[in-house]
C-alpha cells in the first residue's frame, strides 16, 4: 500500500520540492487512516541535469547525474499538530588547496599530530538544518540553494584555522541570513591528502602531487542554534 500512495500523490500533486511532497504524503495518510496518531516520512533526491550535447544544445529528453550529492528532508507531524520538518544533504565533497591550516590544538601526552599552516583540505559535507515553522508557506528548493550557496561561499573564502572554525563560520553565516531556520548541524570528516614523496626517484614534491589515503581521521561534528537573545547563538562542537 505505502509505495502505491507514494505514486499516486506523485501523478495528482503538483510540488517540486521534496519538503512540499512530504507534507502531501503525510496529510494523506493522517487523513485516509485514522489509527494513525502521527506520521514521518524520510525522503532523498539527488539532482539530474538535461545534457547539453557538444554544439551547446540543450537535449530535451536526456539527462546527466552531475554528482553523489543527496538532497535531504524528514516530514513529521501528529493528527493535532503542525509540522516538524528537518532537510539538508549529503555527500557534497569539496576541497581546498590554500588558505587552510591547523595549529594551536590541544595536545595530550601522546599527540603526534604535527601543526600545518598550509595544508589541503578535503571533505564530504553532510548538513542538516530544522525550520523554525514547518507548517508556514515556504520555498523550500531556494532555501535549500541560499543555504547550500552561503556554506560554499564561506569554505571557498575565509582563511580556515581548522575544521572547526570553518564549520562555526558556516553556521553563523546561515543563521544570520535564513529566518526561516532555527538550527543546523552539520558533519565533515577530514578526507585527507597527503604529498608523495618523489626523492626516491631524485625529485623534489613542491606541493604538486598528493595521493588520497583511507586511514583512520577526524570525524567533525558542529550544531548551532539561535538563542532567545538576539543576534547570538549556542554551538556545540
Amino acid at each position: 500500500m505505502g509505495q502505491k500512495v507514494i505514486y499516486y500523490l506523485a501523478q495528482r500533486t503538483s510540488t517540486k520540492s521534496i519538503e512540499d511532497f512530504g507534507k502531501h504524503l503525510v496529510n494523506y495518510l493522517l487523513e485516509h487512516h485514522s489509527q494513525i496518531s502521527t506520521v514521518y516520512v524520510d525522503i532523498e533526491s539527488k539532482a539530474w541535469s538535461h545534457i547539453v550535447t557538444s554544439n551547446k544544445v540543450r537535449h530535451p529528453t536526456s539527462f546527466i547525474q552531475t554528482s553523489n550529492e543527496v538532497q535531504l528532508t524528514t516530514v513529521k507531524r501528529s493528527r493535532h499538530g503542525s509540522f516538524s520538518i528537518v532537510s539538508g544533504l549529503k555527500d557534497l565533497k569539496i576541497m581546498k588547496t590554500a588558505n587552510s591550516s591547523f595549529v594551536n590544538f590541544y595536545r595530550g601526552s601522546l599527540t603526534t599530530l604535527t601543526e600545518s599552516t598550509d595544508r589541503l583540505f578535503g571533505t564530504s559535507v553532510q548538513a542538516l538544518w530544522t525550520y523554525e515553522d514547518g507548517s508556514a508557506l515556504i520555498d523550500f528548493d531556494q532555501t535549500r540553494q541560499q543555504i547550500r550557496s552561503l556554506m560554499i561561499d564561506v569554505f571557498a573564502e575565509h582563511e580556515s584555522e581548522s575544521v572547526q572554525h570553518t564549520l562555526y563560520d558556516m553556521g553563523k553565516l546561515i543563521l544570520n541570513n535564513v529566518k526561516s531556520i532555527s538550527k543546523i548541524h552539520f558533519t565533515m570528516p577530514n578526507l585527507h591528502c597527503l604529498p608523495v614523496d618523489l626523492t626516491r626517484f631524485g625529485e623534489e614534491n613542491i606541493n604538486e602531487i598528493f595521493m588520497p589515503i583511507d586511514e583512520p581521521h577526524g570525524y567533525v561534528q558542529c550544531a548551532l542554534t539561535r538563542s532567545s537573545s538576539k543576534g547570538s547563538f549556542l554551538s556545540k562542537i
